[in-house]
């Protein structure tokens, strides 16, 4: 067999497995072998050669984990270079958030991209039902990198970027700083909260 015709066959398997697990078998377990699949090797190649538009379902399909135990921070971030490529090429609001988000920390673009994601996504046919749940993890892996790099957060700043009441921002951070297993200290009479990341040991 050519090398082309096992180029068109990794990009098919591609698209059949993007139909299965985003619309028939979509769940957690689903995304994950998505995610894996297409992280092999040669099917990164196949993707990056032939089937760019596939990057943004891939970077979907890690978004739309975040509340899956086997979500991987570490492993998107790592990701981004290798098809650093074909984001240039295949651009939308996602790949931008993300590059912007993990590589360049530059979390005014980030938060303004994703006010594009709904309009954006909510017309593609494998988004578009999970359209709000791609905004919410958006958003939390936003504020989970934000709480790595600031110390100090304004519960007004917060309150801005999600568009809601301070109130529904001090519970919407505090759930969050749960779920991040990070120390923090809330002060109401100056409406910040001061965050210690949790210490590590040489055993961890």
């Amino acid at each position: 067999m050519s090398h082309m015709h096992v180029l068109a066959n990794r990009i098919q398997l591609a698209h059949t497995a993007l139909m299965h697990y985003f619309t028939e078998k979509y769940t957690e377990e689903g995304l994950d072998s998505f995610i894996d699949l297409c992280l092999r090797e040669s099917y990164i190649s196949a993707i990056q050669v032939g089937a760019p538009h596939l990057v943004r379902y891939l970077l979907a399909a890690f978004v739309l984990q975040k509340s899956s135990p086997k979500f991987d921070l570490n492993k998107l971030t790592n990701l981004l270079p290798s098809i650093s490529e074909q984001v240039c090429k295949y651009n939308d609001s996602l790949s931008k958030f993300l590059k912007a988000l993990l590589e360049d920390f530059d979390f005014k673009t980030a938060h303004k991209l994703i006010q594009n994601f709904k309009t954006e996504f909510e017309g593609d046919y494998f988004l578009g039902k999970h359209i709000q749940t791609l905004i919410n993890n958006a958003q939390t892996i936003f504020f989970e990198v934000y709480c790595k790099i600031y110390r100090k957060i304004e519960i007004k700043v917060v309150a801005n970027y999600l568009g809601v009441n301070i109130e529904d921002a001090e519970i919407w951070i505090v759930n969050l700083i749960r779920s991040a297993k990070f120390s923090a200290k809330v002060n109401p009479e100056e409406g910040v909260i001061y965050l210690e990341q949790p210490k590590t040991t040489v055993y961890e």
